[in-house]
């Protein structure tokens, strides 16, 4: 394929960036998404109720550059799924691309990543460089991500992916719903797999991702475990003949367990050591 559709122009990705109370971290993703050296038509932040200073900074920002766009969410439900979906609807771009409020680009990312896009019109993502060290996969080679690998673990990277827009609003985009909380990109990964959507992961670290620190957006390990738990077994259920699913949902329930197990010992552990101190 030749033509525009391999040399994109600026103005062709919308970038949406969830936050809640990270003004400082938020504002330095929205400067290594501007720095792109294929510049966004837009950088749209939307923020699910912030009680810190995330709305004057980031409308004092908004002010000056036109094309950051600051969304403010004051009701419906909580949580980064109903936020990225509220900037969706804001978004003006063919493609998006998303950057959690904690994480920053490199500024090649776009670059390499919306030629990549254009062609297969499919999902695009990368891999990251952890900032507690190493990269985010060992596998430094870019690959089609195949169906199996959905099911045995999330492979992809939310920082990292660029996608059409009308992909991810014909899916329904990201689920709301409390049960899936901290791994509703997963489930939405797992939908656009169903319909066949293709997704290829580029090895080059394209993104800086926050694994340290305090007020990360992912949940605690255990409740991200039994949410995947949960998942997986629904999945199950409605496709009882998928051999995946069913793999999928036995050995997420293995993995809840275990981890439920070790943080009960754990427990008893710290209790057992605390009352046998003088």
């Amino acid at each position: 394929m030749s033509g525009a559709a391999d040399h994109p122009s600026p103005g062709t990705v919308s970038v949406i960036i969830p936050t809640h109370n990270r003004a400082d971290s938020c504002v330095r993703a929205i400067e290594s998404a501007l720095a792109q050296t294929l510049p966004p038509l837009e950088v749209i932040v939307c923020d699910d109720r912030s009680s810190d200073d995330t709305e004057p900074t980031i409308s004092a920002l908004a002010a000056s550059d036109e094309r950051i766009r600051y969304v403010r969410r004051t009701s419906g439900t909580r949580g980064p799924g109903a936020t990225r979906n509220r900037a969706l609807q804001e978004a003006r771009g063919e493609f998006v691309a998303f950057l959690d409020d904690d994480d920053e680009w490199f500024e090649e990312k776009l670059r390499l990543q919306t030629p990549e896009v254009a062609r297969s019109r499919g999902l695009i993502c990368s891999n990251a460089v952890r900032t507690s060290g190493g990269t985010y996969f060992t596998a430094s080679d870019g690959h089609v991500i195949p169906r199996r690998e959905m099911f045995e673990h999330n492979p992809i990277i939310l920082s990292t992916v660029i996608i059409p827009k009308s992909v991810i609003t014909n899916a329904g985009g990201f689920s709301e719903l409390s049960r899936l909380s901290g791994i509703e990109d997963y489930e939405l990964w797992l939908r656009l797999s169903d319909h066949g959507i293709k997704m290829n992961r580029l090895g080059e670290p394209l993104a800086l991702y926050c694994d340290s620190g305090p007020g990360r957006l992912s949940a605690p390990e255990v409740s991200l475990a039994l949410a995947s738990s949960r998942m997986f077994a629904i999945r199950a259920l409605r496709q009882p003949t998928d051999a995946l699913q069913t793999r999928a949902a036995l050995s997420s329930l293995l993995v809840a367990l275990k981890l439920s197990l070790a943080g009960l010992r754990s427990g008893r552990s710290r209790r057992a050591t605390s009352e046998n101190r003088p």
